[in-house]
């Protein structure tokens, strides 16, 4: 790594410490542990992660079914006793138990989900808000949602577009408006994590 991007990762930092101290003021604490030492490498998808974040939040549940929003079955497999999960169901746009192109309604899932993990999918959907109602629908009553995405400064990619980033304040007013009760919330780097419970 060159001088030049540390210089910038530095930059960064700071001012994401600053801001999140802002955020803490105005939302409540955001959640300052590391769970890097839960991250899982390598696995059959895009990002080839999933973040720590994710998984510890999900295996503190021990969710009997879940939703993977956008991952593929072996991806699903593999995260399943990790999270330690009974069931594991994905919906995306191939190579999952259900298609699902997220810009249009939902499928019919006849199996009861109490939890739903959207990983890196908000970032590239041109209706979000719509997508997260979506989720609010596919989740029994005290059923998860765990949502994972970007806030500016994170870098362009795309797939197949790449169309938004994402401050809190989002989260915080979608919360209100699909009645989510949100449960953990956390920022690290460029990266934002927020767990909603539905009441």
């Amino acid at each position: 790594m060159g001088l030049r991007t540390k210089t910038i990762n530095f930059i960064t930092t700071m001012l994401n410490k600053k801001q999140i101290a802002y955020w803490n003021k105005l939302y409540g604490d955001f959640d300052d542990i590391n769970y890097d030492k839960y991250q899982v490498v390598n696995l059959p998808s895009e990002s080839g992660i999933c973040h720590g974040e994710i998984v510890k939040w999900s295996a503190d549940i021990r969710p009997q079914c879940v939703l993977f929003v956008g991952e593929n079955l072996d991806t699903a497999a593999k995260l399943k006793n990790i999270i330690h999960a009974g069931e594991v169901l994905t919906a995306g746009l191939s190579d999952a138990d259900y298609i699902w192109n997220f810009e249009e309604d939902i499928p019919v899932i006849k199996n009861t989900v109490d939890l739903v993990i959207s990983q890196a999918i908000f970032e590239h959907l041109l209706n979000p808000y719509k997508h997260l109602h979506d989720l609010s629908n596919l989740i029994q009553s005290t059923g998860h949602i765990i949502l994972h995405t970007v806030i500016p400064g994170f870098p362009y990619h795309r797939h197949p577009i790449d169309s938004l980033r994402f401050f809190p304040d989002w989260f915080e007013e979608a919360a209100q408006r699909f009645n989510l009760k949100i449960i953990k919330k956390r920022i690290k780097d460029t990266h934002i994590f927020y767990m909603y419970q539905k009441v």
